[in-house]
């Protein structure tokens, strides 16, 4: 996309559909950055596979995307006990549509990735390194943070 940006393939392109295969809280950042504001996601399972689907419009301008993408992003009415900057940083990784659906095929990718994490920190238990420590209670964190997220988006739904 940025590589897209720079040369000008992107020069009057108005709408953007994509399906990111890893990274899609990148991409939505990359959108908020450009002033593209995310209209829907969608998320479906093929083949084993989860994927999202992004829907994003170029703002009319860079004040009304602005706007948009700060409405979109804020985090305040989560009903999270985490910092609101953490809420804002996991509507970025899971969807501010998707969270708001609460869609069981979100649950479900968020759950294996809660069990990727889990086999990272039960080989990093093995380490004698500090390090490893460190990288352990950092994978906690985060996953006491998604389970927080899992569970609290029945109330979420509008």
């Amino acid at each position: 996309l940025e590589a897209g940006w720079r040369d000008g393939r992107l020069d009057g392109v108005r709408e953007l559909v994509l399906q990111p295969n890893v990274g899609e809280d990148l991409v939505r950042r990359w959108l908020v950055r450009r002033d593209y504001v995310l209209q829907s996601e969608t998320i479906m399972e093929e083949d084993g596979r989860i994927y999202e689907i992004l829907h994003a419009l170029a703002g009319e301008n860079k004040e009304a995307a602005e706007a948009w993408n700060t409405r979109l992003y804020d985090a305040s009415e989560l009903p999270l006990q985490m910092s609101a900057g953490y809420r804002s940083e996991w509507l970025y990784r899971m969807g501010p549509y998707l969270l708001q659906e609460g869609d069981e095929l979100l649950k479900k990718k968020w759950r294996m990735e809660l069990g990727k994490l889990e086999r990272i920190r039960n080989q990093l238990a093995l380490s004698t390194l500090s390090e490893s420590r460190e990288k352990e209670a950092a994978l906690g964190d985060e996953m006491q943070q998604m389970e927080e997220v899992l569970q609290c988006l029945p109330m979420v739904k509008p």
